[in-house]
């Protein structure tokens, strides 16, 4: 992740660190927990995320910005199926701008042309919003696949912010 060739990451120092973070303390915790994944941790998974800090004008901020990291998911699944099923190559999903994998019309337009919509719900199901309860343990709530979808957000939301405070 830190080496000076090309990367998903494009070279963000703060997205990278946190990125690795999340990765060892993941492996860390799984070592800890499961004696096994010492031995071998391959096919152990480890969840990984980016813990940068945010702060936010309230609870109108903190659903546009849930919704914008849901249709970034959306747009990640899309490009996946690509990649996994399609002919389309690495070169023309990830190479120079214009990116088709940057561009969710653009993906959606060719998961329609090839009929891949189940393969999308497939890959974008799954996506899971943690939030504390009054007793701080994380209630963990599935996402649909759909970003438009913010039914299970706003209950979310509405649950952490009305509890003690409005945000």
């Amino acid at each position: 992740m830190v080496n000076r060739g090309d990367n998903y990451y494009n070279r963000r120092l703060l997205k990278i660190t946190t990125v690795l973070a999340s990765t060892l303390s993941g492996a860390m915790g799984l070592a800890y927990s499961q004696p096994g994944a010492r031995m071998d941790p391959r096919g152990v998974p480890v969840a990984t995320f980016d813990g940068r800090p945010l702060l936010l004008g309230g609870e109108n901020d903190l659903l546009a910005y849930i919704r914008c990291r849901r249709l970034l998911h959306a747009r990640n699944a899309m490009a996946k199926v690509l990649r996994l099923k399609s002919e389309l190559s690495n070169e023309r999903l990830y190479g120079d701008a214009p990116r088709l994998a940057s561009d969710i019309h653009r993906l959606s337009r060719e998961l329609e042309l090839r009929s891949f919509w189940a393969h999308f719900e497939r890959a974008a199901s799954g996506c899971a919003m943690y939030v504390a309860d009054a007793d701080g343990e994380l209630a963990g709530r599935t996402l649909p696949s759909d970003p438009g979808d913010c039914h299970a957000v706003r209950q979310a939301v509405d649950d952490a912010c009305g509890r003690i405070h409005r945000c």
